[in-house]
């Protein structure tokens, strides 16, 4: 679609133009890399407006909240005033509950509040992280700086997720294709076969008996296994809903081989890239940390970082609390701390051991589901080989036999 626009270049010169691209977003960023901050952008043409999916998710997501912040960063580094930001994004929001969302905020910034006040008010969306950040820059006057290092991290976080997603769903797809094609097998094909035996008197070697028992099971009882299992999905998704539950679960997920290393390589690279942004934002110790004991999503991690954060604020340094939690903490991320705090640099420390992570995590991701694939063939394989090999036996015995 043909986006109009006004923007300022590095001369504070007005400049206006029209640009083809498929989202304001994309419009914002191509001007940005002209070194030109937007003032107004307008649609020019656009394509008729499509009838909403009944399937379409009404729930405000991160994505939301992402390009949200993108354009906000936008809008204020151009100077536009914030109410009027606020309402040419509530304009241009295909969501109506992200829409009314930011309606919302708006009206609580023309009642007085501040932007991170507002924020604080939905912290459904807006984390500690991202109102603690918006706050630093309402009071150091940068407020688009701290939204653009918002945007940076939300980044960063989704990049995670989408590679996790794209590199999980080829394999995932292999394994349900297995499992639909050996129920298939079992239910369907292999009766036919053995029941030809059976009408014969014969008697079946015990991988045929086998197979007879789980097919007969499989027809007659297959609503006893699909209660069982939504029985079990119900229970353990109730479970994890009590603290106790939800922190025996994220801590047991910690400890599954390959899986468990990578959730904490991942949970390590949020906390540390996190808590580096804040300090290097000028924020406290205390209150960073604080602000990013939850960022890692998992609760026993959580528990840690809190009781880190107590000690913290007894008087006692980062590399000594990280030096006592070895179960979460690596030697590379006490020793790096260790550095950061003789030189006074630790919050670009932080930050390198939170790039080291992320990079090592993107090569597991990597890693993992490479070996995922040749598994799910060879248990393929096992299957089909011992489902083949239990109902050619009788017929080799027959064969035999006549001979």
């Amino acid at each position: 679609m043909e986006f109009s626009y006004k923007a300022i270049d590095s001369s504070n010169q007005i400049t206006e133009g029209v640009m083809s691209a498929s989202s304001e977003t994309e419009v914002i960023n191509m001007l940005r890399t002209k070194n030109l901050s937007p003032i107004t952008i307008k649609i020019q043409s656009a394509p008729k407006k499509k009838k909403k999916s009944i399937f379409a998710s009404k729930k405000i997501t991160k994505t939301d909240i992402n390009n949200f912040t993108t354009r906000l960063s936008a809008l204020t580094k151009a100077k536009m005033p914030l109410a009027k930001s606020l309402e040419s994004i509530k304009k241009q929001s295909e969501k109506e509950e992200m829409a009314e969302l930011v309606h919302n905020i708006s009206e609580q910034i023309k009642s007085g509040s501040s932007l991170s006040g507002a924020f604080e008010n939905y912290p459904k969306y807006f984390s500690k992280l991202y109102v603690n950040l918006v706050k630093i820059g309402e009071v150091g006057g940068v407020l688009e700086d701290s939204l653009l290092r918002i945007s940076e991290i939300q980044k960063r976080d989704q990049e995670v997720i989408s590679t996790l997603k794209s590199a999980l769903t080829y394999p995932l797809i292999m394994f349900a294709v297995m499992v639909i094609s050996i129920i298939i097998l079992i239910t369907f094909v292999v009766p036919k076969f053995t029941g030809a035996f059976g009408d014969m008197g014969m008697t079946l070697p015990l991988p045929t008996q086998i197979l007879i028992i789980i097919s007969d099971f499989m027809q007659n009882w297959w609503w006893l296994l699909l209660i069982l299992l939504v029985s079990a999905v119900v229970i353990f998704l109730q479970y994890i809903k009590k603290d106790k539950g939800r922190l025996n679960y994220d801590k047991t997920k910690l400890k599954i081989p390959l899986l468990g290393k990578l959730m904490h390589e991942i949970a390590i690279s949020r906390f540390t890239l996190s808590l580096g942004s804040l300090l290097k934002s000028g924020i406290s110790l205390t209150n960073a940390m604080d602000a990013t004991v939850e960022v890692t999503g998992n609760s026993y991690i959580t528990q840690l970082l809190r009781s880190a954060l107590r000690e913290v604020h007894e008087g006692q340094s980062l590399s000594a609390v990280f030096e006592k939690r070895t179960e979460f903490f690596t030697s590379l991320c006490i020793e790096m701390a260790q550095t950061g705090e003789d030189s006074g640099n630790l919050d670009e420390m932080l930050e390198n051991i939170g790039q080291y992570y992320a990079d090592e995590s993107s090569l597991k991701i990597k890693t993992i589901t490479s070996l995922m694939e040749p598994m799910i063939i060879v248990i393929m394989g096992v299957v089909v080989g011992f489902i083949v090999m239990a109902m050619m036996l009788p017929i080799f015995d027959i064969s035999t036999s006549i001979h």
